[in-house]
């Protein structure tokens, strides 16, 4: 049986934790903000339930992260979800591939693009499509995140172009990774170089 808005708000309230809840709430909005200044997709606009893409997206990006690792490869695994081996060896990158499955089983037939920015939201890939960039940069930008001040948040938005605030943001983030002698996942490196060489992800993609 399908959910409906109500239901779903409602499971994740109970399911996450308030915090987690709250960043999930602050992703939905901000993903908001992004596409009123940046523009909406041309592909994956459709709502469900009287809920937007963002909405939909950024309540459910996190559905999974508070899972053990445990249960993540379980879900994979019972699921037969095809994901990067190295994910396997790091299972809390794999959340956004469970929260893909949750949808689709919360929800049913989904527009591609919403399951590909669920996959991707947390090291990014060149395959992320439009809604994913937006939920990349959301996730990261969002007001509760205590790592940054205003003055931070203008400046990866200052240049009007959302792929070059992705840009700026996975160059960040890697540098941090490697900082802490975090190797980064190789979709990461792959779209850093991606957006690096003046590739671009557009609102059809």
């Amino acid at each position: 049986m399908l959910c409906t808005a109500d239901q779903i708000r409602n499971y994740l309230k109970s399911t996450l934790s308030v915090k987690r809840f709250l960043h999930c709430e602050n992703v939905a909005s901000t993903m908001s903000f992004l596409f009123d200044e940046f523009g909406p997709p041309t592909r994956g606009a459709e709502s469900y339930e009287g809920m937007g893409v963002a909405e939909v997206v950024g309540l459910m990006h996190d559905a999974a992260r508070e899972y053990s690792d445990e249960r993540i490869m379980q879900y994979v695994s019972e699921h037969r979800i095809l994901m990067p081996e190295e994910f396997s060896r790091v299972p809390v990158l794999a959340h956004g591939f469970v929260a893909h499955g949750m949808m689709q089983e919360m929800i049913g037939d989904v527009p591609s693009s919403w399951l590909s920015a669920l996959d991707w939201h947390t090291t990014g890939s060149v395959t992320m499509g439009y809604v994913g960039m937006v939920l990349f940069v959301a996730d990261f930008i969002e007001p509760g995140r205590r790592f940054l001040d205003d003055a931070q948040r203008k400046r990866y938005l200052s240049k009007g172009d959302l792929n070059i605030a992705a840009s700026a943001i996975l160059d960040d983030m890697i540098a941090h990774w490697q900082s802490k002698g975090i190797v980064p996942s190789s979709s990461s490196v792959e779209l850093q170089r991606f957006l690096h060489d003046g590739n671009r992800i557009e609102k059809d993609r």
